[in-house]
């Protein structure tokens, strides 16, 4: 398994045409260790194996982690699935199984990083997609690897229909229920998902969109919006009833900065962190804009936006955006006593953010 290299690229959501930037781990490509390991992948650039890497596929197992998926693959090409830690959702709702896509060469005994396929992972052609899947997609742990080595050999001597169907079995089961989507285990108190039509800034374009926000401290549950929101799903035009009169303190609130002193009446507008992913026109990683409407009693989601933030300028309407390094920042004690001034935070938040002044 080698737990060293590393992948990474962009690739389009079949259905909306998001671009992603993807990364991780192949854990596929031998050695673990020696003077074969850390490798990183991107498209067209070749990297050593050391091995002839046709090998991969002339045995029903690979390296006794990796199975066999169909039985007949692109001449000189592999084609692998990613670990199911790194399955995830787009936010127009589609699950997703991303697809490594490598050029063998066994007499330069390299291999090289084609593209990334994101495959609509609920879909039966995935399976038709695929050589080798990692053992987690088919085989469960039990505790005892006797018993994990067994059970892979059992899968890999199935015949290539019964084999597409334990894959197709195992993408089922890890988007079962929309909830294992969008939030990270354990994290419901901590994260807001946004629901409803989000426009691109760049180019117009309206979709329905499900994005996370982390609206709610992780470590103590403060809310941004105060002590009626405590997490779960916010829809646009949905009214929360909650005391708002927090907004006249200038202060920050849990992970978000607050960017100027005052913010208007009867409106709030929250910027999150930049996103792994923009709008299919090209216009760059995104953050998503959470418009409300406020008063005194509460608040509704008014509108959804996605930026691209070059600027600081780009953010002259944003009222609290997400940063923890400078909400840490802040936190931290001086030398010499004084306290960090906003233009300090700002300068701050230019140089996390890449921005120009």
């Amino acid at each position: 398994m080698g737990a060293f290299d590393e992948y990474a690229g962009t690739a389009r959501c079949p259905l909306c045409g998001d671009i992603h930037r993807l990364s991780g781990q192949t854990k596929i490509f031998l050695p673990e260790f020696g003077e074969l390991h850390a490798r990183y992948f991107v498209p067209g650039t070749p990297q050593p194996v050391g091995y002839p890497p046709s090998e991969m596929l002339a045995a029903p197992t690979w390296d006794d982690n990796w199975w066999r998926v169909r039985a007949q693959p692109e001449p000189g090409c592999l084609a692998v699935a990613v670990d199911r830690d790194e399955l995830f959702a787009c936010s127009c709702g589609l699950p997703l199984a991303p697809v490594l896509r490598f050029a063998i060469d066994d007499q330069s005994r390299t291999v090289t990083l084609l593209e990334i396929e994101l495959l609509d992972a609920l879909a039966s052609q995935v399976a038709a997609r695929v050589d080798l899947a990692d053992a987690a997609l088919g085989v469960p742990w039990k505790g005892d690897y006797t018993v994990f080595a067994h059970d892979l050999a059992l899968l890999a001597a199935l015949s290539p229909t019964e084999r597409a169907l334990r894959l197709q079995q195992a993408l089922v089961e890890r988007f079962e229920g929309p909830e294992r989507w969008h939030f990270a285990a354990g994290m419901k108190l901590a994260w807001t998902e946004l629901s409803g039509p989000i426009q691109c800034e760049a180019c117009g374009t309206v979709r329905e969109r499900v994005s996370d926000l982390p609206l709610t401290h992780p470590f103590d549950n403060t809310s941004v919006l105060g002590e009626g929101w405590r997490g779960g799903r916010l829809r646009t035009g949905v009214r929360i009833t909650a005391p708002m009169g927090w907004r006249a303190a200038d202060e920050n609130r849990g992970y978000f900065l607050r960017l100027r002193p005052s913010v208007p009446a009867s409106t709030l507008t929250l910027c999150g962190g930049r996103e792994s992913w923009g709008c299919g026109c090209g216009a760059g990683w995104a953050s998503v804009l959470a418009r409300f409407n406020v008063d005194d009693d509460g608040f509704a989601l008014a509108w959804l936006h996605r930026r691209v933030v070059r600027t600081l300028a780009d953010l002259d309407d944003v009222d609290l955006i997400y940063s923890p390094a400078c909400i840490l920042m802040l936190s931290a004690p001086r030398l010499d006593g004084r306290p960090v001034e906003r233009a300090e935070v700002l300068r701050q938040l230019c140089r996390g953010w890449n921005l120009a002044e």
